[in-house]
This record gives structure tokens, C-alpha cells and sequence, in this order.
């Protein structure tokens, strides 16, 4: 081939490639991501952009983030149709809802971090979870509404977990407790879905929770609760649900409030439902399937009031605090533990510094006026011996029973030790 032919055939390929790449980039660019009604849009940004009050977004494509996708549609209310497509977050990016009222169902939010955020509401949002699968954190400021859908974290194993928790700012207990697959300091309400962890919580809230359904199952990592009720602002109320938990289940922190009047909670974990603020329980099952496990624990700080409810336990309370029994049905999980079994136990304590030196005290005190008990009732304490052996101060825990029936003689209703002190008053059934 000559050399005028091979130039005029070389500019042929070149324009010929040209054409190509300006037609897939023509086609790119005229793709179309999302829809409002008969109208196409090339971005979900653009989208969100033009959408008006009542109207859907239906999302038509998969789509991947590594920036921040915000929603600031002041006064609009609008709904996302997912459409059983996924968006995928890298990085710091997430879906950032920070003006509007959005409703999100039908499809996948994902996050590639194992500490990546996929949804964040600011406190002037309001967003509706009406279905979907969520993998990565929900932060919520705002109010959220979740009636349906899957909730977990990136999955874990514990060399992944151990090496997020030296990468992040985790310098006490309290901070691993936040990275929760829900974190909540606005209000929320729960009233459907699943929410599955491994390694970390399920729910850290230190604004207002009601939870009415859904079912609730940790990972295997006992150390820290599922479910933590933090600060003395927190609330939160459980009308119904089911939480199972191979460790703690929930606690609820110093001046924080927990009202349960409906739900299934059942773990192998010891003291699966720990208090240090004020409890309230009317109803719900709760199950302790572990031998020699306190199951419900209420510290020196704590003030727990239980009116009802159906507890299958191994010793059932655990008071270090302030309790009040007016009604409930304590019974052994099953009858062949081989060991003693109590459905409640109140005993004193006290805490030294590192000198030794006595910082605080602790008496527990239950009082019971009405209940169905198949288990004795058990009080306690500890002690402080001198050289010789001698006590030389007791720090007990406190009974009054004035109410309430006890299957069995009144000889095999109570223990004390230590100086636990238990007192009977008239009222008080016993059926043997």
C-alpha cells in the first residue's frame, strides 16, 4: 500500500472510532436511570430534582455512588419506587435525606464498607421504610417510620469486627455499642421488618424508639447488647415483636426509660435484659434458655416496676436496685437444672477505687404484693470480713412480700443469706 493510501485509510479508522465512542457516549448519556410517570431522566439526581408533591420516582437502573446522594425537597412528599433495583455506596457516600418527606420501598440500598452509613435523615426529614433490603447503617435524626424490609451490617467475622473497632474512634464500651445496624437519635417507629447483625448491635438509640413489630436476631457476640437505650433523653417502647439472642439482648442506661407491655424476648445470654434506669414491664414471654443465667438484671441505679408478663427463666431478676412485683407468672424454663433456682434474687454490693477506698453502696430492695411464683425467692449479700473472719459490714439485699401466690410451703418459698433479710406479711397464698 502506498503511503497516501495508508494515510487516507489510518484517518478513516480514526474517524470511524471517533464515531463510536461519541455514539456510547451519546447513548450514556441518554440511558435512562429513573422515571416520574411517562417522563425520563438520565440521573436519579435529576429526578429528585424535578419530582413534585404525590408523585413516584421509579428507579429503572442499578446505580453505583461514590459521593453523597442528598434529597432537599423542602415541603414535598414523594416516594422512591427501588423497583427491585440496588444503589451502591463506596466510600463516605450514602443516601442523605435532608429536607422532605420520602417514602423508600421495592428494592436494595447497599454500602461495599463494613462501616458505611447507606441511609442518613437530618432532623428536618421525614422518611417512610415500606420495604427493601438495607446493608450498611441507617442513621436517623429525623423521623422514621419502618414497616417493612431487611436490616444488617456488612457482614462480619470477628478478625473483620476486631479490625474495625481499632480503625474507628472506639475508646470505651459505650462507643462500640453505637455502631448499630439502627442508630437513632430522633424518633422512630418500628412496626414490621427483620434486623440481623454479626458482630454488632441491632439498635442504639438515644432519642425516641416505639417498636409495635418485626423480628429482631443478633449475631452471635455476646459481649454487647443488641438493643441499647442510651442517655438519659432516650425512650423507648416495645408493644410487640420478637427478639431472640444468643447474648444480651437490651439495656437500658442510667435515667433512660424502657416501657414493655407486649413481645416475645427469649436468649442464652446472660443478663439478657440489663436496667440501670427505669423499667416498666406489663407483659410479653420471656424465655432464658441457659442454665445459671440472671436473666433480668436491675443495677443499683435502676428502678423496675413488672406488673405482668410470663417469665421461663433460670433466676428470673437479678435486683441490685429499687424493684416492685405486682404481677407476673415466674417459672423454670425447664426442671432439670441442677442447681438452685430463684425467680428473683436481691442482694447488696459496693464499689471500691483503686485504693480500695468504698465509692458507692448498694442495697437492693423488692417488694412484692401479687405474682404466680413456682420458684423460691432468694436475698443476699456481701459482705466485708474482718482478720478473724468476722462480718464486719453487710451490704444485703431486701425483701417484703405482701402479696402474691408461691406453689409451694412457705419453708421452700424463700432463702436468705449473709444477711439477706426476706419478710413475710398476711396476704401472701402458699399452695403446696
Amino acid at each position: 500500500m502506498k503511503k497516501g493510501a495508508k494515510k487516507i485509510f489510518a484517518a478513516v479508522v480514526f474517524v470511524f472510532l471517533l464515531s463510536l465512542a461519541m455514539s456510547a457516549t451519546s447513548l450514556a448519556a441518554s440511558k435512562t436511570v429513573a422515571t416520574i410517570g411517562s417522563k425520563k431522566y438520565t440521573s436519579l439526581e435529576k429526578a429528585i430534582a424535578a419530582v413534585q408533591d404525590g408523585e413516584t420516582i421509579t428507579l429503572k437502573a442499578a446505580v453505583t455512588y461514590t459521593s453523597k446522594l442528598t434529597i432537599s425537597r423542602s415541603g414535598k412528599s414523594f416516594t422512591i419506587d427501588l423497583n427491585k433495583q440496588t444503589l451502591t455506596f463506596k466510600n463516605s457516600a450514602c443516601l442523605y435525606v435532608k429536607k422532605g418527606t420520602v417514602t423508600i420501598k421495592n428494592g436494595t440500598l447497599k454500602h461495599t464498607s463494613k462501616s458505611g452509613t447507606v441511609l442518613k435523615v437530618a432532623s428536618t426529614a421525614k422518611v417512610t421504610i415500606a420495604s427493601g433490603t438495607y446493608t450498611g447503617f441507617v442513621s436517623n435524626a429525623g423521623t422514621m417510620t419502618i414497616k417493612k424490609g431487611t436490616f444488617s451490617n456488612v457482614k462480619l467475622t470477628y478478625e473483620k469486627w476486631n479490625t474495625l473497632m481499632s480503625e474507628l474512634t472506639v475508646t470505651t464500651i459505650s462507643d462500640r455499642y453505637a455502631y448499630s445496624v439502627i442508630q437513632n437519635s430522633g424518633t422512630l417507629k418500628i412496626s414490621g421488618g427483620t434486623f440481623k447483625s454479626t458482630y454488632l448491635g441491632l439498635i442504639y438509640n438515644t432519642g425516641a424508639v416505639t417498636i409495635s413489630g418485626g423480628t429482631f436476631k443478633p449475631g452471635t457476640y455476646w459481649e454487647y447488647p443488641a438493643i441499647t437505650n442510651m442517655t438519659k433523653t432516650a425512650t423507648m417502647k416495645i408493644s410487640g415483636g420478637t427478639f431472640t439472642s444468643s447474648g444480651d439482648l437490651l439495656y437500658n442506661d442510667v435515667k433512660a426509660s424502657l416501657t414493655i407491655t407486649k413481645g416475645t424476648f427469649s436468649s442464652t445470654g446472660w443478663h439478657f435484659i440489663s436496667n440501670s434506669g427505669t423499667m416498666k414491664i406489663s407483659s410479653g414471654t420471656f424465655t432464658q434458655k441457659e442454665q445459671s443465667m440472671r436473666s433480668i438484671y436491675n443495677s443499683g441505679t435502676g428502678s423496675m416496676t413488672i406488673s405482668g408478663g410470663t417469665y421461663k427463666l433460670s433466676i428470673a431478676i437479678s435486683n441490685l436496685g429499687t424493684a416492685k412485683i405486682t404481677g407476673g407468672t415466674f417459672k423454670p424454663y425447664t426442671s432439670s437444672y441442677s442447681y438452685d433456682l430463684y425467680s428473683i434474687d436481691t442482694y447488696g454490693s459496693y464499689i471500691t477505687d483503686e485504693s480500695g477506698n468504698i465509692t458507692d453502696t448498694y442495697y437492693g430492695k423488692t417488694t412484692i404484693s401479687g405474682g404466680k411464683f413456682y420458684l423460691p425467692i432468694y436475698a443476699s449479700a456481701n459482705c466485708i470480713y474482718d482478720s478473724d473472719g468476722n462480718v464486719e459490714k453487710s451490704y444485703y439485699g431486701k425483701i417484703t412480700v405482701s402479696g402474691g401466690t408461691f406453689y409451694m410451703k412457705k419453708s421452700a418459698a424463700y432463702v436468705a443469706t449473709d444477711g439477706g433479710k426476706i419478710t413475710f406479711k398476711s396476704g401472701v397464698k402458699f399452695v403446696s
